[in-house]
């Protein structure tokens, strides 16, 4: 088998004795084995800028023990792929993906291998398009969440922020303006929910927006919006979560050592002047009364 990563370049990484990228990477071949195990484990370097047209590619081959004159060893057996975004969001976890057995259409990509549209000829799959191909993906970043309560309240602070256009998508959810305070006060409750691990990694960023949105009232379709309160208790939930968490270091004082380092060296009390969200569909009060 063969996995790439198309029209990126060299992003996987290579073994220790050859080159530091490689464009694609070959698994160890199986002798008669009509069900093989590949082992191998694959590190690819993400772009930093990924698009529904990302995906990996697996190429599947016969080799043959015996070549034949005028024959290649190698015989295509089929391919299959996985999007890595889904939603604006990675695809991470376990897959049991289908293999066609001819040639991809145009833009195949754009459609996970389980729900390609209908095609003119048709593709023949393995199976009669069964899952075949089973893969497991891990994700290691520090700018995706990987975790539905912080991807929610990541994107709905970015629409107060930022020019956007309504509904916006969240996760397999569109939002409507009307309905975008209701759901950022969701968010916020539902930060407590959040898995340890990536709240760990983010929460310089999660403690910067609820401080933001607890000093700095909001206009939403015209409509004042306070998140004060919600935003208050879900910084106390939060300290209060991550002080009792017996997996997290504390200093000489008792105090949790990634909320001392915040506070001693990222924390700072936003200002209405200052640190004024870009103006967008949602404007903060402070700025509606300066333009006046």
């Amino acid at each position: 088998m063969v996995a790439t990563v198309p029209s990126q370049g060299q992003v996987i990484f290579g073994k220790s004795n050859g080159p530091e990228f490689l464009q694609e990477v070959y698994t160890a071949v199986t002798y008669h084995n009509k069900s093989p195990d590949f082992y191998e484990e694959v590190k690819i370097k993400l772009p930093a800028k990924l698009t529904v047209n990302h995906h990996l590619l697996f190429t599947f081959y016969h080799i043959s023990c015996q070549q034949k004159q005028g024959n290649s060893v190698e015989s295509l057996l089929g391919y299959s792929w996985l999007p890595i975004l889904l939603n604006e969001r990675l695809q991470t976890g376990s897959y049991c993906l289908p293999v066609a057995l001819e040639k991809l259409p145009p833009n195949y990509s754009m459609h996970s291998a389980e729900k390609v549209p209908s095609q003119n000829p048709p593709i023949k799959w393995a199976e009669g398009h069964k899952g075949v191909f089973n893969i497991e993906v891990q994700a290691v970043s520090s700018v995706h969440t990987q975790d539905n309560h912080l991807e929610k309240f990541f994107t709905l602070c970015h629409s107060l922020e930022s020019q956007v256009t309504f509904p916006i998508r969240v996760l397999d959810q569109k939002i409507s303006e009307s309905a975008l305070e209701h759901e950022l006060k969701l968010s916020i409750i539902c930060l407590n929910s959040s898995r340890l691990e990536p709240l760990v990694l983010f929460l310089h960023l999660v403690l910067d927006k609820l401080f933001q949105l607890f000093v700095q009232p909001m206009v939403i379709a015209g409509q004042p919006a306070n998140f004060s309160q919600f935003a208050f208790e879900s910084v106390v939930v939060t300290a209060n979560s991550l002080h009792n968490s017996k997996g997290l270091g504390k200093d000489q004082h008792g105090r949790n050592c990634l909320l001392a380092s915040y506070v001693h060296y990222v924390f700072r009390l936003p200002e209405p002047q200052r640190d004024m969200p870009k103006s967008g569909t949602a404007t903060p009060t402070a700025l509606l009364q300066d333009s006046k």
